[in-house]
């Protein structure tokens, strides 16, 4: 297996590397450079200028930002095959918000300067990035209905069965979280307290409905999680 075909590999169907073409990501990797991130490691700062974006090969990146209590507050977590940075890349203005590796993180460095020529010169590519951040506009707007319209364990429930739709693998059941997420962090992403968190993930543990295995949420009882959740799909 060559390096592009390992990197399909482990991209999610959500995320932009589902919508390039092997000419694209060709195109986009030649004048890419690749950077390795500790878990922990901020990618850069909410205020950096935005010289670059990473097109993630391995790992998750948490994006967040701080509110004026000094309250973290985790917009959405990007895994293999989505780009980070890419919107103050687009606008040429500040960085939004704050990315760090949410564990130990491979991607590619693809500067601001490169990455608007190719989108200039192929609409689409544009049209493939336009609807990689159409979607990420929609889960976040999701993520605050739930925040003011939802009692805690149904925000919970939506929470974890939004990152299980974007970064889940289907090695279980109902699937298993493809990323580690500690019960703080999963509190800040749906705006709960890791004490509340920890509580009720206790609780869902022992009706069977989820487990927690190796730092990852397991989930046992998908059709359970979303009866809490309310979420019905077709």
């Amino acid at each position: 297996m060559d390096g592009t075909e390992k990197i399909r590999e482990e991209a999610g169907p959500n995320s932009l590397l589902a919508e390039l073409s092997e000419q694209q990501l060709q195109a986009m990797l030649s004048v890419s450079r690749r950077a390795k991130y500790r878990k922990g490691e901020v990618i850069y700062n909410q205020g950096d200028r935005g010289e670059s974006a990473a097109l993630i090969l391995t790992g998750a990146v948490k994006i967040s930002t701080f509110s004026v209590t000094g309250r973290e507050i985790v917009f959405a977590y990007l895994s293999a095959g989505d780009m980070v940075g890419d919107v103050a890349v687009l606008d040429g203005a500040v960085r939004t918000a704050t990315a760090t590796a949410a564990e130990k993180v491979e991607c590619f460095i693809l500067p601001r300067v490169e990455l608007n020529r190719m989108i200039a010169s192929d609409p689409d590519l544009t049209a493939a990035v336009i609807r990689f951040l159409c979607g990420r506009l929609r889960a976040t707007n999701l993520l605050l209905e739930s925040d003011r319209s939802y009692e805690q364990a149904a925000r919970l429930a939506r929470g974890i069965l939004r990152l299980l739709k974007e970064h889940g693998h289907r090695d279980s059941a109902a699937g298993t979280l493809g990323l580690s997420i500690s019960q703080s962090d999963l509190g800040a992403f749906v705006s709960m307290a890791r004490e509340n968190v920890s509580r009720q993930v206790s609780d869902w543990s022992r009706a069977g409905i989820l487990k927690l295995e190796r730092g990852r949420i397991v989930i046992l009882d998908k059709e359970a999680l979303e009866e809490i959740a309310d979420i019905f799909e077709d």
